[in-house]
């Protein structure tokens, strides 16, 4: 039969404060047996730790460790850590007990290779016998005001250039790639949708083929026992796939915008040295399987406090694009055929002596050619047929 039993009920039913919140809970405790202990206390506790284990010989492997405490609070409901027993009669308690949490705390995190905990720990202190424990965690989101970066509301601008070649051979060029992602601010808040301008500006004798773009998250681990060592977790949020022809000597612009994802579980794990975390943009030009696309990123940074002067987040800030950037909208004239008359022509020589011949030609009025201008659009226009990648002189590269 179980001696004790313990319920620690927080204020809030999703257990979720942010960073600086005052947690509040009641410890209920039942007791079915008499004992004796020396204390009941209920301990707040924050703290992080990274671990994995390497292998060092087919039977022998290392384990690594790393390890961050960030509070530890202790509230006594009776009695102190060393202090005397006492009798602990059978029945009913409830403890109430408040704790406000530190203003620069990493949010809660859960990953194999590691973890930021949040736990409140209620604990009967027995004389000469085990201890009764019982732990319930709640979870913490870090506040990160972007005004404190005032640089963050600036728009940026990444460019990336990869050259190509018919062949191994340098002397082969085809040319170069330019990938230029835009965004209007680099400092986004959290659950906010994210506008990113994406220009592909080929300069090469080849055809770009698709162009990708992702949200993506980076998980850096990091260990201090025995060693330093780390471990890496890049995963995919969300991305957008393009299945369109960028011809040789042409540039297209794209615009992608990222909605949020009610299910995805932001990190902003600022004030932690152990386990560091990124969200980037990152942005691909394939020309083909056998070579390796142009890649770009470009580094976002998350916060939950928007600038000032700013409405639901969205920066005020207007891109300016260079001209020679901009896609090249080429208009296709649509001729509207009609009837054109045939062309009359009536010869009258006139001739005189010691006089030049004069030749009069009457001509039919050629009614005006009707002409309708159309737009291409940049992801839906139709399939083209388009040269190939190499020059036939150099197919046997």
């Amino acid at each position: 039969m179980v001696m004790v039993t313990f319920v620690i009920e927080f204020d809030r039913t999703d257990k979720r404060y942010n960073a600086g919140d005052t947690v509040n809970c009641k410890l209920h405790v039942t007791v079915h047996e008499h004992f004796k202990a020396r204390s009941l206390s209920l301990r707040f506790v924050g703290k992080a730790y990274t671990q994995w284990s390497k292998s060092r010989s087919l039977r022998s492997y290392a384990v690594y460790k790393g390890k961050e405490e960030y509070f530890r609070d202790y509230q006594f409901f009776f009695g102190s850590l060393n202090g005397p027993a006492e009798d602990i009669k059978p029945g009913k308690n409830v403890y109430t007990a408040s704790f406000k949490l530190p203003t620069n705390l990493p949010s809660s995190l859960a990953h194999p290779y590691g973890c930021i905990r949040y736990t409140a720990r209620a604990k009967y202190e027995v004389a000469w016998d085990f201890n009764f424990k019982a732990a319930e965690e709640f979870y913490v989101t870090s506040v990160v005001d972007l005004n404190d970066q005032p640089d963050l509301k600036n728009c940026v601008k990444e460019v990336s250039k990869k050259n190509y070649n018919y062949c191994c051979s340098s002397c082969c060029a085809a040319g170069s790639i330019y990938l230029i992602t835009i965004l209007p601010k680099s400092g986004w808040l959290l659950k906010q949708p994210i506008t990113i301008d994406v220009i592909v500006d080929n300069k090469s004798k080849l055809n770009i083929r698709i162009i990708k773009v992702k949200l993506r998250e980076k998980l850096t681990f990091i260990t201090k026992e025995p060693k330093p060592d780390t471990k890496t977790n890049i995963k995919t949020i969300a991305k957008y796939s393009f299945d369109t022809v960028v011809p040789q000597f042409q540039d297209k612009l794209f615009q992608i915008q990222f909605d949020s994802n009610p299910c995805q579980e932001w990190k902003i794990l600022n004030n932690c040295s152990i386990i560091n975390c990124e969200y980037y943009i990152e942005s691909y030009a394939f020309v083909n399987s056998c070579r390796t696309p142009t890649i770009n990123s470009t580094k976002i940074v998350l916060g939950t406090i928007p600038f000032q002067n700013e409405e639901n987040g969205t920066s005020p800030v207007k891109i300016e694009f260079k001209e020679e950037m901009m896609v090249k909208e080429i208009p296709i004239p649509i001729i509207i055929n009609e009837p054109i008359p045939e062309e009359s022509i009536e010869l009258s020589p006139t001739l005189s002596i010691g006089s030049n011949i004069n030749w009069s030609a009457d001509l039919g009025e050629i009614p005006d050619v009707q002409v309708e201008m159309s737009q291409l659009s940049f992801l839906d226009d139709p399939p083209v047929a388009l040269p190939t990648d190499t020059d036939p002189a150099m197919s046997s590269s």
